[in-house]
């Protein structure tokens, strides 16, 4: 066949891609309205997530003891984490006075996140750690080479 009537032979039944291809560009458009309405979901939730109330920006929980301190130096991690519930709210007092509270270590200088925007202190982009050990190795021999090497040699590794 010729390239003029293949031309030819396209051109009369241009009409048909739609009919059979319609199904496929619905999809497509349906996926693409919905990926666009998840992504304005998860900024919506970013911006109305872990907002302190002004007045009130530190407020300690119930069970909290007078006489456990706060950290030394403080960060956003603290305001919102005293409220988030005593599995988080446990590390705050156990890190209050402890060396790298002494050092004027804040919570960031280990796990990173974003000090200036509590809707965006968990985001990766900030280098956020939020799990309990094997990323925490990495970043605790930084500072604790001698340590992190006899961890890495003993029965927990």
């Amino acid at each position: 066949m010729s390239t003029e009537k293949a031309d030819q032979l396209f051109a009369s039944r241009r009409w048909l891609l739609p009919a059979r291809f319609g199904w496929a560009i619905c999809l497509g458009l349906n996926a693409l309205m919905a990926s666009d309405w998840a992504i304005e979901s998860l900024q919506l939730e970013r911006e109305t997530q872990a907002k302190p109330d002004s007045k009130n920006a530190i407020k300690l929980p119930d069970w909290w003891s007078p006489d456990d301190p706060l950290p030394v130096e403080k960060t956003n991690c603290v305001r919102c984490h005293l409220t988030a519930g005593r599995e988080l709210t446990v590390p705050v007092r156990d890190f209050a006075r402890s060396a790298h509270d002494r050092a004027k270590l804040s919570c960031n200088d280990c796990h990173g996140g974003n000090i200036d925007d509590d809707a965006k202190a968990h985001e990766a982009e900030f280098d956020f750690i939020g799990t309990k050990l094997s990323a925490h190795m990495a970043t605790c021999a930084e500072c604790h080479v001698e340590e992190a090497e006899a961890f890495r040699k003993g029965p927990h590794f």
